[in-house]
């Protein structure tokens, strides 16, 4: 009886480890993926603001630079016309 009392406490005891170690990484493993989510909607505030930067440029050099800008869209798509058609 005493073997089988030893063997169950050994069991019990290995188990109360394995299923704390598997709390502790479920935790960190949480931990990580609150911080990447964090950091990723940062990145995704950064990029809109970004965006919205870039949009009020191009606007306002359109505005003060239409000819030049004309001339720009039309290189820009006769270059893009000829690399695809290159392939």
């Amino acid at each position: 009886m005493t073997d089988i009392n030893t063997i169950e406490n050994t069991l019990s005891r290995t188990l109360d480890q394995a299923t704390a170690s598997a709390h502790s990484a479920l935790g960190q493993v949480s931990q990580a993926a609150t911080q990447a989510a964090k950091t990723l909607d940062a990145k995704g505030d950064q990029l809109m603001h970004a965006q919205a930067r870039l949009t009020n440029s191009c606007r306002s050099y359109v505005q003060t630079q239409p000819l030049t800008a004309l001339g720009i869209a039309v290189a820009s798509g006769f270059l893009l016309s000829w690399a695809i058609s290159k392939r």
